[in-house]
């Protein structure tokens, strides 16, 4: 039976990383797509999308590649929304290999444009990422500070799976403060809604979680159920990094419980998955359990080395470099979204100045405008008047001359009349004088010779 489960877990190390390969057909399908792809933001998203789903099985390294590749592709055609995306894509594939400055830096950029492009699902994202950073880091408070920021926005836009989340890492960091009961209720108020969705990945997460509460309460059993049950679904999943995560956390629990061979083996299984990842992180976590399990078998030797090695990796994730610049990128970024606000606040003042600038434009234009039909309409008149005027005066002289014409045909009648009525006065005159003469003439006696 043992060496049956030694030959099972010696060839799940050889062959899981080719497992992973073929097995994972969404990685599959993305590189199917990418031979045909053209030079376009479909092709960049692609690329991201299979740079995230490296980092969700532990191949951080092959992440990389297609990520900046995206990175590139999303800045030529000046995709903001893309550009976010593959910023929180390279902040996830630093932070899984401890490289915690690069992946605070990341994450900030990519919450300076989430909020720019107003996307509240991926702001409460953003905060919870910088938010594990800093717990990773040791840095607790400033973990909650930014993981209830990013609860606020979760609740107002009831994203149950953003606020199982945030349950689970808000867990950790009282896991880490030494509250077990409040962490425990968290993590079990995050399984519960996980439980409630469906989603295997997060409900392996948080059943790790509460295995390791239970583990620091000295339940072993209780613990390793969880565990194993986390296990399972991890390997469901071939997710790589997790796998490693349980492997570790199964050593450790076994080794209290006094199964040192099966411990044994599952930290070195465990150990050889973080190397293969490059998972600082599981690295740190798998000499750990190593150091545990020969100090407890008191091979100090075996123990000491697995320590050193332990503090090496630990001090590679967490160190002074990491932590101050870690404070400068947040500085950055207060300033940097201050900058935005305040061109963001200038932009609107422009606009609206802009805006009455325009209207008072209009305003100029339509009394120009009215000026010029009043103008229009009094030459219009004025021309009228003058036409008028002209006929008018046309008609006064046409009728003086039809009066003076009148006159003078009125004129020359009356002449005529009077020349008339002299002439008959006359021819009466000369009738009368006639008349009378003859009659003289009869009267008178005849002479003779």
């Amino acid at each position: 039976m043992i060496f049956r489960k030694k030959y099972f877990i010696f060839c799940l190390c050889f062959f899981l990383t080719w497992i992973s390969y073929a097995q994972n057909k969404k990685i599959d399908s993305l590189l199917n797509v990418l031979k045909t792809a053209k030079e376009n933001t479909a092709k960049a998203e692609t690329l991201n999308w299979l740079g995230w789903e490296y980092t969700q099985i532990g191949f951080n390294k092959q992440a990389l590649e297609p990520a900046l590749e995206a990175k590139k592709l999303f800045e030529q055609f000046s995709d903001k929304a893309g550009i976010a995306s593959v910023f929180n894509t390279l902040g996830v594939i630093y932070c899984n290999e401890g490289k915690y400055s690069k992946s605070l830096q990341y994450y900030f950029k990519s919450l300076l444009l989430y909020e720019e492009l107003n996307s509240k699902s991926d702001i409460a994202a953003e905060l919870n990422n910088i938010g594990t950073v800093y717990d990773l880091q040791g840095d607790f408070t400033k973990a909650l500070q930014y993981y209830y920021k990013s609860m606020e926005v979760q609740k107002k836009s009831g994203n149950k799976n953003g606020i199982a989340s945030l349950n689970n890492n808000i867990a950790v960091v009282y896991t880490s403060k030494g509250d077990y009961s409040k962490a425990l209720e968290l993590f079990l108020t995050a399984l519960k809604i996980r439980m409630e969705l469906g989603d295997k990945r997060t409900i392996a997460q948080s059943m790790i979680n509460i295995g390791a509460v239970y583990f620091t309460l000295n339940d072993y059993k209780k613990s390793l159920e969880y565990y194993f049950n986390s296990l399972k679904l991890r390997e469901e999943l071939n997710d790589v990094s997790g796998i490693c995560a349980c492997m570790c956390n199964i050593s450790s629990a076994l080794a209290k419980l006094k199964k040192i061979d099966q411990a044994l083996e599952y930290a070195n299984k465990g150990l050889k998955l973080a190397k293969e990842t490059n998972s600082m992180e599981d690295i740190k976590q798998a000499e750990l359990s190593l150091n545990e399990i020969y100090e407890q078998e008191n091979k100090n030797e075996e123990a000491l080395l697995h320590y050193k090695l332990y503090i090496d990796a630990r001090d590679s994730l967490v160190n002074e470099e990491n932590t101050k610049q870690g404070v400068r990128l947040e500085m950055n970024y207060e300033f940097e979204k201050k900058d935005a606000e305040t061109k963001l606040l200038q932009d609107k003042k422009d606009a609206i100045a802009k805006k009455e600038h325009e209207k008072q434009n209009i305003i100029i234009l339509s009394i120009c405008g009215i000026l010029l039909l009043v103008i229009f309409f009094a030459i219009f008149a004025y021309r009228s008047f003058l036409q008028k005027r002209t006929v008018n005066l046309e008609i006064t002289r046409q009728k003086s001359l039809i009066e003076a014409k009148q006159k003078e045909i009125l004129d020359s009648i009356y002449y005529a009349r009077r020349i008339q009525n002299v002439l008959i006065t006359s021819e009466l005159y000369i009738d009368k004088s006639l008349k009378r003469l003859s009659k003289k003439n009869n009267s008178r006696p005849a002479e003779h010779d």
